[in-house]
């Protein structure tokens, strides 16, 4: 007897449709149909593809999938493996063996008979045109593994939810979480001192502009650092030594083997930055909760009037958040956190957490509390909201004149915008609802999984800080 042909052959416009062609292949892989396509079956050192393709056609396919785009017929392969399906299929009287796949705006009648066919339109929206896919080859009887890890990949492939919000090829900016430094000062200085006591009195003393302290050292933007200890009598203390460091080096690159190294150099940029942020928060009122993993986030106690009815105005959107609300008996706080990068841009990456108190004050103490009521409230809010509740945490900064400024040096003040950084993309994501999404979640998963759905960025993972 001989055996049932059950590969579905994929041929495409490489490289131009490889994104395409790598989602369709997953999906129809999940689905639990067995495909073939260059870029995933061709292992490299063939010594004649063309001949491995030939035969793939010839005895094993059962289906030849034609990603149809601007680019499909401008590549000979391509032409070929169509040319040599059309002679298969009417060699053999294979009925319905070509689908073309149509992911762009494109006429059929761009190939002399390519309209004859049974097409299937994935454009604008790819999750449509897979829906009518398979159903499609479930209705010719197309071979499907009984594989159970298979079953099992099928049958989340085939949710609603994967099937009904997936992937538009359309034009959208996607905001990041990374909040980006846009101007910096020339240098930064290390003073060090004869002894860490010494040190440790000038960086207690009270200061418009962020310092730091390194042992015996206190580093800052500030060129001219204060001399005077108003906290010890007035006592007057002046460095042995000082370093300058240009920010321009830091962000390059520079080998030195003495302090303060490369290393020094980027650790000390990246405090003082922190620093800056820190006492800005702190100076608009904000309070400040210890995570588990003693990260610092950031919150709106209930009576701060910066929390209540933000106007957020952004490229795109204009709404108004609260950043705290009623959950249940309760009281929940939108929150942030941060690090920093200096690449690839010089910025603060944010990231979103949500804390609970009785009252809208003081935090509840604890974790286990905290953690179940975040996971009830967190899985009611899907990306739209964390990023709206992110770009109205950044407008609450504002002062009067709708400005953000931190203090760097006592004459220089750095201006951040009250938005993230932003990106262009050809694809959309289509948000699922609440219900749909809901139907993904079981009381089952782990504390891990779900802080990493609960607290996550506005765009993917972050670490703690340093």
């Amino acid at each position: 007897m001989l055996q049932k042909k059950d590969t579905i052959f994929l041929s495409h416009a490489n490289p131009e449709d490889n994104p395409f062609t790598e989602w369709l292949y997953a999906q129809l892989t999940l689905a639990g149909y067995h495909c073939w396509c260059d870029f995933e079956s061709l292992l490299g050192g063939e010594r004649d593809f063309s001949g491995e393709i030939q035969r793939i056609l010839t005895d094993d396919t059962c289906k030849y999938l034609l990603v149809f785009s601007p680019h499909t017929f401008t590549k000979d392969f391509v032409i070929d493996e169509y040319d040599f399906a059309k002679s298969l299929a009417k060699k053999n009287k294979i009925k319905d063996f070509i689908y073309p796949i149509r992911i762009a705006d494109v006429a059929f009648e761009t190939r002399i008979g390519l309209n004859r066919y049974n097409h299937f339109n994935f454009y604008p929206s790819w999750s449509e045109g897979l829906t009518k896919l398979l159903k499609r080859l479930h209705y010719d009887k197309i071979p499907v593994s009984t594989d159970k890890c298979t079953q099992i990949l099928s049958s989340w492939a085939t949710n609603k939810f994967a099937l009904n919000s997936g992937i538009e090829p359309v034009q959208r900016k996607y905001f990041s979480n990374w909040w980006q430094v846009c101007s910096l000062p020339e240098s930064i200085y290390v003073f060090q001192y004869p002894n860490e006591t010494q040190a440790k009195a000038i960086h207690e003393e009270e200061s418009v502009y962020p310092k730091i302290r390194h042992g015996n050292c206190v580093i800052a933007f500030q060129r001219n650092i204060l001399t005077i200890c108003a906290k010890q009598d007035n006592l007057e203390l002046y460095p042995s030594s000082v370093y300058e460091i240009k920010v321009s080096d830091i962000l390059t690159g520079y080998v030195k083997d003495d302090f303060p190294t490369f290393s020094d150099a980027q650790s000390f940029l990246k405090r003082l930055l922190k620093k800056s942020l820190k006492d800005f928060l702190f100076s608009i009122g904000m309070s400040r909760y210890k995570m588990s993993g003693k990260q610092d986030c950031f919150f709106y106690k209930s009576n701060n009037l910066r929390a209540s009815k933000v106007k957020v105005s952004y490229p795109g959107l204009k709404t108004t958040r609260t950043l705290f609300g009623k959950h249940l008996s309760s009281v929940w706080h939108y929150g942030i956190s941060f690090k920093i990068l200096l690449e690839p841009f010089v910025c603060f990456s944010l990231k979103s957490h949500l804390v609970f108190s009785d009252n809208g004050f003081k935090p509840w103490t604890d974790e286990k509390v905290m953690f179940t009521a975040r996971r009830k409230k967190g899985r009611m809010m899907f990306n739209r909201e964390w990023r709206d509740f992110l770009m109205a945490m950044l407008s609450s900064f504002k002062d009067e004149d709708g400005k953000i400024f931190l203090v760097l040096t006592d004459e220089q003040l750095l201006e951040m915008q009250p938005f993230t950084l932003s990106f262009e993309a050809d694809f959309d994501y289509i948000e699922p609802t609440k219900e749909s999404r809901l139907r993904l979640l079981s009381e089952d998963f782990s504390k891990e999984e779900d802080e990493e759905f609960i607290e996550t960025e506005i765009n993917e993972g972050d670490e703690a800080d340093e």
